[in-house]
């Protein structure tokens, strides 16, 4: 006999690959619908997985999509990204008749040519802020809402997540504002810094040298920008760590740091300036973020080759994503269509050995 689904009248995601402000923003929006169920998609940082595992799977109502009667779904509601392909897990939930739909995100809205895209909502709240948490906070204070000590600490680490500790320029005065709020309802910096800040093994510090062994520099226009790239024996979950470590110790403006691992490759992209806005090249590629850190993920190896000829033809013709260059957006569909074309020539070359 099957169990019986699990009624929810409100629905809460965030994007596929969760980052510490996707997980945090879902937690928070209970706040606002205490009779909401949460669909997590799972993440790639190790930190954040085994918070999840080991703590918030417990403290709060986490369901999988299957278990959830959508006959009871009256909103659903996504936090941190706009983008309907980030989703999948709710694809069938945001085409329920009569069903709300809600949008909270802190990224840019997409261009009018990726409209169709984007997840339609009945509600929109978006901001300019440096996290989506910062939005909930100020919902939260809209409402008159009064965070616990432990729902503090967990918007705290949405918010200290997606600002690098309030050093991206992507930081607002609205996050500061959100934290020293949060600060005043006993938000646990110590636990904060333990989970955002993880230490180094010497695993890391071995990929962390490659990195820094193989790293191209290229100077564009007045900016520096760097691809690096490593080759890991299996799968490292954090690998966007080191890239943030990279652009710690080395003063480059703009990084691409690639990882070849179990057959795939990913990307993790940082950038400390405005014109170069990594977050639409990510996006290109199926991944996503904001203008300043961004990822993709899940590539054939032979990406790994387009990768390095898209970085450098840009380089060549001094146009690497400044948004004023419509030329830029040329090579994104260039490189899109060599995306494709790789894949293709990765799965019929999988058939043949089979």
């Amino acid at each position: 006999m099957k169990p019986a689904l699990v009624p929810a009248p409100t629905v809460i995601t965030c994007h596929s690959n969760a980052d510490w402000d996707a997980l945090s923003s879902m937690i928070g929006m209970t706040m606002l619908y205490p009779d909401s169920v949460m669909v997590f998609p799972g993440s790639m940082e190790k930190p954040l997985n085994e918070f999840f595992n080991e703590t918030a799977s417990y403290l709060y109502p986490f369901k999988n999509p299957k278990e959830i009667d959508p006959a009871t779904i009256r909103r659903v509601v996504v936090v941190d990204t706009q983008i309907r392909s980030r989703v999948p897990q709710v694809h069938d939930f945001l085409d329920l008749p009569g069903v709300e739909v809600q949008v909270w995100d802190h990224h840019p809205t997409p261009q009018p040519d990726e409209k169709g895209k984007v997840i339609r909502a009945d509600v929109a709240r978006i901001g300019t802020t440096g996290s989506t948490c910062t939005l909930i906070c100020q919902a939260l204070r809209e409402r008159g809402v009064v965070p616990t000590c432990q729902e503090a600490t967990v918007l705290g680490l949405g918010i200290y997540g997606d600002t690098g500790a309030f050093t991206y320029t992507s930081t607002r005065p609205e996050d500061f504002l959100a934290a020293a709020w949060l600060r005043g309802y006993g938000m646990d910096l110590t636990f904060i810094a333990d989970l955002v800040h993880t230490g180094m093994t010497s695993v890391h510090i071995k990929v962390l040298n490659e990195l820094l062994d193989s790293a191209s520099v290229h100077e564009v226009g007045p900016y520096t920008v760097v691809l690096a790239e490593a080759t890991l024996d299996s799968f490292m979950g954090d690998f966007a760590y080191l890239a943030q470590k990279f652009m710690e110790m080395e003063s480059c403006n703009v990084l691409f740091a690639l990882a070849n691992m179990e057959e795939k490759v990913q990307v993790v992209a940082r950038s400390r300036v405005d014109a170069v806005d990594v977050g639409q090249i990510c996006k290109s590629l199926g991944g996503g973020g904001h203008r300043f850190a961004a990822s993709a993920a899940g590539f054939p190896v032979l990406i790994f080759v387009c990768f390095r000829i898209f970085v450098r033809i840009c380089v060549l013709l001094r146009i690497l994503f400044v948004r004023r260059f419509r030329a830029a957006r040329i090579l994104v569909c260039v490189f899109s269509l060599a995306v494709s074309t790789a894949c293709q020539g990765s799965d019929s070359h999988c058939r043949n050995q089979q």
